[in-house]
């Protein structure tokens, strides 16, 4: 039977390849086309160029499917793995580990993404086309209550994955 330690770790490194295939994702979405980031930008940027247009948003609305999809898979794939090796595992427990996997994600989300990615090294091609003559400030706050906000569907991902393992889903 696993211990708690080994739980926390198996937990870690599953949060850890989940957040690697997102930001990853995210990336190179990001770099083929920043404008269907446009909603992220601060509102001096938005109001420099055009609004994304009907298929942009329709993009944008795949994308960000194929986002959660990716998430919800991989909370419940580490839920699953975990209550192969204990099948006693209670609900509480499979919620608690599914949470942890996917704030892993949200913390690398935060901090490598948005902190160091785009406030700290601000590579050319995020900068949208359009507005190159704008200042591209970068909020902090609005990244950080963007993480603290990134803990509703965390606890839902968590809970549903939680849900159907326990159900043999």
């Amino acid at each position: 039977m696993p211990t708690a330690a080994n739980d926390l770790v198996l937990a870690l490194r599953d949060g850890a390849v989940l957040a690697l295939l997102i930001c990853t994702y995210v990336m190179v979405v990001f770099r083929i086309n920043p404008r269907l980031f446009l909603r992220q930008y601060p509102k001096t940027v938005r109001d420099a160029v055009s609004p994304n247009t009907p298929p942009e948003r329709a993009l944008i609305f795949a994308l960000g499917t194929g986002l959660f999809l990716l998430l919800g898979a991989g909370i419940y794939l580490s839920q699953r793995l975990a209550f192969s090796d204990n099948p006693t595992l209670t609900f509480k427990t499979l919620w608690l580990r599914g949470f942890l996997v996917a704030t892993v994600f949200n913390l690398a989300d935060w901090l490598l993404l948005d902190e160091l990615w785009l406030g700290q090294i601000r590579p050319r091609w995020a900068v949208m086309p359009g507005a190159e003559h704008v200042a591209h400030g970068f909020e902090r706050a609005r990244h950080l209550r963007g993480f603290v906000l990134g803990f509703v569907p965390s606890a839902v991902f968590a809970a549903s994955g939680a849900w159907a393992v326990l159900r043999g889903y």
